[in-house]
């Protein structure tokens, strides 16, 4: 005859990777890894808290998004690289708001979409084909000696000054 009995499964042991769903599973890695470790859970564009290796927990925010949640519900620190997408206008990698920029031609120089709501900002005649530089994309002699430059911002959008050749 065999006994047997029931035993919980073990805990699963906490990841090395940064991240854990729970402030209980947190602490633990954060103490097994000796790094910290972020609580899932408090993630916000803004704010998150940490486990600290010596079981202490560290809540930081920012008054800009440092991060933005993906499609999938996942979350990503923001990246304000901009990218040719598919549909041949120009974005940031990822951003709060969805913001593109023209590559060039008679299609609005931005476009914003946020919460619903969605906005876009011509320019008069064709823009030339920008020179992309991080986050930001010059149009060059929009006007005699002068450049037209936006700037993907954490927020929204900047646009800069135009760059005047005083020669």
């Amino acid at each position: 005859m065999v006994i047997t009995s029931a035993m919980p499964a073990p805990a699963a042991t906490p990841s090395c990777d940064g991240t854990e769903s729970s402030e209980q599973r947190a602490i633990a890695a954060a103490v097994l890894c000796d790094q910290p470790v972020v609580i899932e859970s408090t993630l916000s564009e803004y704010a998150q808290v940490l486990a600290q290796p010596d079981g202490r927990l560290r809540f930081e925010s920012a008054v800009e998004p440092q991060r933005t949640r993906r499609a999938d519900g996942s979350w990503v620190d923001v990246d304000l690289t901009l990218r040719l997408g598919v549909d041949g206008l120009l974005r940031p990698a990822a951003s709060v708001a969805d913001v593109a920029f023209s590559n060039g031609g008679d299609k609005p120089l931005v476009e914003l979409r946020r919460g619903g709501q969605s906005m876009a900002l011509s320019w008069p005649g064709s823009l030339p084909t920008p020179t992309v530089s991080g986050d930001s994309a010059t149009y060059a002699e929009v006007f005699p000696d002068a450049d037209l430059v936006v700037r993907a911002s954490s927020l929204i959008f900047n646009l800069g000054s135009a760059c005047i050749d005083p020669g």
